[in-house]
């Protein structure tokens, strides 16, 4: 039995791309057998040209997937285990476990179903897809081995799969953060100390409220509770905001701890990639050697170069494990809990921006300012108020006006130090994007020649040894466009709300 050409099929909730029509035998002549088992779809599996088209829930449900359609992002989201497939309608990139896959085409609707290539429900599941022309039989099988294979389009590399692992969406995971917190519990005490405050003010002050300066001790005790009463107003406000910039804070870290186990796993896999190629390298190099193709200085350097190999794949697992250990750590879980991660970012340009819009908004929520204003307009008003001749020691007027002014200065150079930050952000996204486009193309250069080099290999024209060094090109690639749309994730959120990242070491615990 030969592979097939392949695709698949998932009922969506809307859209439809119009196909030519195609015949009764076209549609209603092809079976389809998972594990032995016979699978009855809603849709008849289908031949478009020369591509075979089957039911892609019917087909990943029965190899013990869950298949959830995102109507808002327009993705289809696959998970299975420690393993989660991510398609988005019209894009050609695929993400198992955050490491990218280039599809031969973009998911297209037919009839109301996604179409993606049935290859991948072999390369990512590890099933075994075969085609019998005769009897017009798709044959799919699942390995039986307790070993999993992680892959892209390339190249397979079978790591141990964790059986205790379960599935983690960033949302469970925030919200274990913010039950966790004590930064939060301790800010919601704040809000009742506070407020226990103001109502101690609002009990004790029996007078209207003074207006213009005072000239007596009097007035000057009248004025002194009621800016007490003030200033205890403000510390409400202030411990409400500090409420919501704890838990936008501990979002963006929650954010950053989720994305950074995604990319270290990223560059875990490639490693291992990395090794598998050296070694191979390393095998032949002991044939030559014995041949006398190579000097025993040669050999010498790529034992070295597989040493070192080695001891970056070691790093890489450790740079992991520390990484998982800080998400366990913000969530507040055993250390020793494995998780399955399955939101992985996608790449999105920012289309439009309107860089002065959004300075203008985030100056009026930027808690920074928020409390200089406070102390600013706090000032303002004690110096509205000042009692001469009160007979107390304290700030004369002369020096509160000075204070007025000083707080003034400093709002207008933070603000303009806000603004900055917010450009150089947006600058940094495009650029960002900029190189990401770079990696694409680059990509879709590697492989082409991987195919290319795929085609050499198999008629004898290029050895094992340069298959797999293309393959790690490609695997290259997609492992640094992982790492661009990480970052690209995290500016994102700063370019929202630039004071997430200031609280980034102290928010969490």
């Amino acid at each position: 039995m030969n592979k097939l050409s392949k695709w698949a099929i998932i009922p969506l909730l809307a859209g439809t791309l119009t196909f030519p029509q195609l015949t009764q035998a076209e549609q209603s002549s092809i079976s389809v057998y998972v594990d032995g088992n016979k699978v009855v779809f809603d849709q008849n599996p289908v031949i478009y040209g020369d591509i075979t088209l089957v039911p892609l829930r019917g087909v990943f449900e029965k190899l013990g997937a869950k298949v959830d359609w995102e109507q808002a992002t327009q993705a289809v989201k696959v998970m299975k285990e420690d393993k989660t497939i991510t398609l988005k309608k019209g894009s050609k990139d695929a993400f198992i476990n955050n490491i990218l896959q280039k599809l031969d085409t973009e998911p297209q609707l037919l009839n109301n179903r996604i179409m993606v290539p049935l290859r991948f429900i072999s390369e990512t599941l590890d099933a075994k897809v075969d085609w019998n022309g005769t009897t017009r039989t798709i044959t799919i099988t699942q390995p039986t081995s307790t070993q999993q294979t992680i892959t892209n389009s390339n190249s397979n590399i079978s790591i141990p799969k964790n059986e205790n692992s379960t599935t983690l969406t960033y949302n469970d995971a925030l919200q274990k953060a913010l039950a966790y917190s004590y930064a939060l519990k301790n800010a919601e005490k704040e809000i009742d100390k506070a407020d226990e405050s103001r109502d101690d003010y609002g009990e004790f002050f029996r007078y209207s409220e003074p207006f213009g300066t005072g000239n007596s001790l009097e007035d000057a005790q009248i004025r002194q509770i009621y800016l007490g009463m003030l200033s205890a107003d403000d510390k409400v406000r202030k411990a409400k905001r500090d409420l919501e910039t704890t838990k936008e804070e501990i979002t963006y870290q929650v954010k950053q701890a989720y994305n950074d186990v995604i990319q270290k796993e990223a560059s875990k896999l490639y490693n291992e990639r990395a090794l598998a190629v050296e070694e191979l390298n390393f095998k032949l190099a002991k044939v030559q050697l014995t041949q006398g193709v190579i000097s025993q200085v040669q050999y010498d350097q790529l034992a070295n170069k597989l040493d070192g190999t080695k001891k970056t794949l070691e790093a890489s697992e450790k740079a992991l494990s520390q990484a998982k250990i800080k998400l366990n750590q913000l969530m507040g879980v055993s250390s020793n809990n494995t998780y399955a991660l399955v939101d992985i970012p996608v790449f999105e340009t920012m289309e439009n921006a309107d860089v002065d819009y959004q300075i203008t908004k985030t100056l009026e929520k930027h808690p920074t300012i928020f409390e200089l204003e406070q102390a600013k307009n706090l000032t303002q008003k004690s110096l509205d108020l000042y009692t001469y001749n009160s007979g107390s020691i304290g700030e004369n007027y002369e020096t509160k006006r000075i204070t007025v002014s000083t707080l003034g200065n400093q709002i207008a150079q933070t603000k303009d130090s806000i603004a900055q930050g917010i450009r150089t952000t947006y600058l940094n996204i495009k650029s960002l994007e900029d190189q990401y486009a770079i990696l694409q193309t680059n990509l879709s250069n590697a492989e082409k020649s991987l195919q290319v080099t795929k085609v050499q290999y198999e008629v004898g024209q290029t050895t094992e040894l340069d298959l797999r060094q293309k393959e790690l090109q490609v695997a290259d690639l997609q492992s640094k466009m992982t790492d661009t749309i990480v970052k690209l994730d995290s500016l994102h959120a700063v370019y929202e709300k630039p004071w997430v990242a200031m609280g980034a070491s102290s928010t969490a615990q």
